[in-house]
């Protein structure tokens, strides 16, 4: 268990609390329907995942702590956007940070994905997907997105966004099924049921999971599943706010309607505390929870806390 180290240090500096962190960055967003095309689009990458134990923060000091939004579905022809990063800064202390999810691209801006905290999937022209890992991490922040496929004849299905936890699924050409979204990733650092934040699977609090890729065509058998952890289902779907998913990709064609790609959940950064703590002072109205011997704060929103 994390100690709180009361009284000063030698020198007279205030002594450092050990505390654990949780950092989940906004999932990136799918693109919308290509227009007269059977091509299908990719899954959005999942927001960068980071469990951090035994961070030392100081008494006294305010800290700031940004929330990344989801990216932005992309309208018909459009790419999807960036999530935003979520971090923690104060004076004297080093920032930590976590990555945005990779978006979604549409032809003729390559069709594919781009780099993340965890990469969007490939599309078909050509199959190229995002990247994971963008911040340089290890352990990594998050998986590279799947392959995309082409299929002259039945259409060309997008790969299912990278997740915390996995890479994102391919699409198969010979079914133009969309890619599955990655798995996300779960730590007792989040609280589990006592804060209740996650997408809840065999017991665990999952987040950050891959968007699922569409099929190019409007057939519900073949569209890609949003990965445990927040990730759209495709097709079009929106990772779910603050777990850090990717949004679901669009199906295209000339004879279906056209609609956005899926935007990507919102991010969270929760404060784990050992024992019974209360902040000197907040802003951004963080959540408080107590439970298992340790104090949660949880932002869902851009805020501050003082220790």
């Amino acid at each position: 268990m994390l100690n709180v180290i009361a009284g000063l240090q030698s020198g007279g500096a205030p002594a450092g609390i050990s505390i654990d962190l949780l950092l989940v960055a906004g999932g990136g967003a799918a693109a919308g329907s290509e227009n007269g095309s059977d091509t299908g689009t990719s899954g959005g990458g999942a927001g960068g995942y980071r469990a951090l134990s035994g961070v030392s923060v100081t008494p006294s000091v305010t800290y700031t702590v940004t929330v990344g939004s989801g990216g932005t579905g992309g309208a018909a022809n459009t790419d999807g956007t960036k999530g935003g990063n979520s971090s923690i800064s104060g004076s004297g202390f080093t920032t930590l940070s976590a990555t945005g999810g990779g978006y979604g691209k549409t032809p003729p801006n390559g069709s594919g994905g781009t780099i993340g905290g965890s990469g969007a999937g490939g599309g078909a022209t050509p199959a190229t997907y995002g990247a994971g890992n963008e911040g340089s991490y290890s352990p990594v922040e998050g998986y590279a997105g799947g392959n995309g496929a082409t299929d002259a004849i039945i259409g060309n299905g997008g790969g299912g966004g990278g997740g915390a936890g996995a890479v994102g699924g391919n699409s198969a050409a010979a079914t133009y099924q969309g890619g599955n979204g990655g798995i996300g990733s779960y730590t007792a650092i989040s609280g589990g049921s006592t804060t209740g934040y996650g997408q809840l699977s065999g017991g665990n609090y999952y987040f950050s999971g891959g968007g699922g890729g569409s099929a190019g065509r409007s057939n519900g058998t073949y569209m890609g599943t949003g990965g445990t952890g927040g990730g759209g289902t495709a097709p079009g779907t929106s990772g779910t706010a603050n777990t850090g998913g990717g949004g679901a990709g669009r199906p295209g064609g000339s004879g279906n309607t056209i609609q956005p790609g899926g935007s990507g959940g919102s991010g969270i950064v929760i404060m784990r505390f050992s024992g019974t703590y209360t902040a000197s002072g907040t802003t951004g109205s963080p959540v408080r929870t107590t439970g298992g011997g340790y104090t949660y704060y949880a932002f869902t929103g851009t805020g501050s806390i003082t220790i």
